[in-house]
């Protein structure tokens, strides 16, 4: 029984890993200088299939910040009230401490497909509240950086800029995948059930679980 326990494990633990590992997608780390502004995003072309899994931004300082990810209108992102998921950002970062903070998505379910432009949005919730968000050339081809005073309009940073960002897209699994992790899950029922291999030919109901 302690074999089989531990053949189930290893293949929960393998179902689980490639089922929800969040993969590197879209990403600039270029800019050295940065901005800040009452409000500031970057849009971003989705490259990966899949769900939006998390969001790392690069900051000089960050203070009481709300990250939103909002569609956009030709290129630009969408205005107030049309945001896909918001969450509160974990850290706040003291003003010169440039680091990457992560934003965990996951609960949010938002799902992307390979082309969708989104906008990451930092909104701070107190007055005053603000973030330096580290800028710097034009080095990202599939969005720009933005900034607004106010939640009516949206301007361009001119030059063009791109903040630093990445996000990590959990991507929908593939046919090969599924038969993989079927064949996998069939192993460890046979396991289980001391089942030779020849009747596991007329088992067509594996539960895989999918977002």
């Amino acid at each position: 029984m302690l074999a089989v326990g531990r053949i189930l494990a290893i293949a929960l633990g393998i179902c689980s890993h490639i089922l929800h590992a969040g993969t590197l997608d879209q990403s600039h780390t270029d800019g050295s200088g940065n901005a800040g502004a009452p409000f500031l995003a970057q849009t971003f072309t989705v490259g990966i299939g899949g769900f939006l899994d998390q969001v790392d931004i690069e900051v000089d300082l960050l203070a009481n910040a709300t990250l939103e990810i909002r569609p956009t209108v030709a290129g630009v992102p969408a205005l107030g009230g049309t945001a896909l998921g918001e969450v509160l950002v974990p850290d706040d970062v003291p003003n010169g401490n440039r680091t990457f903070v992560s934003v965990d998505l996951a609960s949010l379910n938002i799902a992307v497909n390979p082309g969708d432009q989104l906008a990451i949005v930092l909104v701070f919730e107190e007055l005053g509240s603000t973030a330096l968000w580290v800028l710097g050339g034009d080095g990202y081809s599939g969005g720009h950086g933005y900034f607004s005073t106010s939640s009516s309009s949206w301007e361009m940073y001119d030059p063009p800029g791109d903040f630093n960002f990445r996000t990590y897209v959990i991507p929908e699994p593939s046919a090969a995948v599924l038969t993989a992790l079927g064949f996998v899950c069939l192993l460890a029922w046979r396991c289980k059930n001391d089942q030779p291999l020849s009747r596991l030919t007329h088992i067509s109901r594996i539960c895989v679980p999918i977002r």
